[in-house]
């Protein structure tokens, strides 16, 4: 911790002193480049957690948690990568890299090679704390087949599997907060457990549906209790173009 403290504090020393215009490329090319090792970062998580469900899954999704811990250290990791990118893609640019080699007099950390130097050991830190995380998040999810739900919890590797029949309530939400739309889909199980269906992967699940409401339709034991109004119905109609509109409002009114 006190190195890192020391590597932030020269890098705020070292962030005074950049006046030349190429800063202004670099901060551009910076989040240019963090964004495409953010995304390409993401489908690499998502497609190992994909190998991790079965083939015959007709619906599957990360869940609040594991998306959390998936996503959130991976950018913070990626912000460290895609400076380490653009420092190397600065330098390339000879203009560039003699306005900030001229920038870097007298700084300490400020050369290109201390700077790659201690942008690595920064990103190494954040690599070891972020890869246990990422694991947790890639297990942390749930998939529907024909035989039910399987989730595998949070810490865990085991899955827990439910039958169609272990399904004792489905409640719908709809709430829009700060001119965003929140969905629920909400199986209780008899165990108590819940499993959202529809809070992360929403218009993935939306699109699976028709696959797997006859299961639904099927148990009679299942209570529903649909709390949507009015109002979640204006709101949601300013998010969502009529067709997906009219197919997200079937599936929230639990329509059989």
């Amino acid at each position: 911790m006190r190195r890192l403290d020391t590597y932030m504090s020269e890098a705020r020393q070292r962030a005074k002193r950049r006046r030349s215009p190429w800063n202004l490329l670099l901060v551009l090319i910076v989040i240019i480049v963090s964004g495409g090792v953010i995304y390409v970062s993401a489908q690499a998580l998502l497609a190992i957690q994909r190998c991790l469900i079965s083939d015959d899954a007709i619906f599957w999704s990360y869940t609040t948690i594991g998306g959390t811990l998936m996503f959130i250290p991976l950018i913070i990791l990626s912000f460290g990568i895609g400076m380490m990118i653009t420092n190397l893609i600065m330098w390339l640019i000879r203009p560039a890299r003699m306005a900030f080699d001229k920038e870097a007099i007298g700084i300490k950390g400020a050369s290109f090679s201390e700077a790659m130097k201690g942008l690595a050991t920064l990103t190494f830190i954040i690599l070891i704390i972020t890869i246990p995380l990422n694991v947790f998040g890639v297990l942390n999810c749930f998939y529907i087949t024909s035989d039910g739900v399987q989730i595998r919890p949070l810490f865990s590797i085991k899955e827990n599997r439910y039958a169609w029949g272990d399904i004792e309530q489905i409640t719908t939400r709809c709430l829009e907060k700060r001119d965003k739309i929140y969905l629920n889909y909400v199986l209780r199980m008899k165990d108590g457990r819940d499993i959202d269906l529809m809070r992360e992967r929403r218009l993935e699940f939306v699109d699976a549906y028709d696959k797997i409401k006859p299961f639904l339709a099927a148990q009679s034991q299942i209570k529903y209790d649909c709390q949507i109004t009015d109002g979640d119905i204006a709101a949601l109609k300013k998010h969502y173009f009529q067709g997906k509109y009219d197919k997200i409002i079937s599936i929230l009114r639990c329509e059989k």
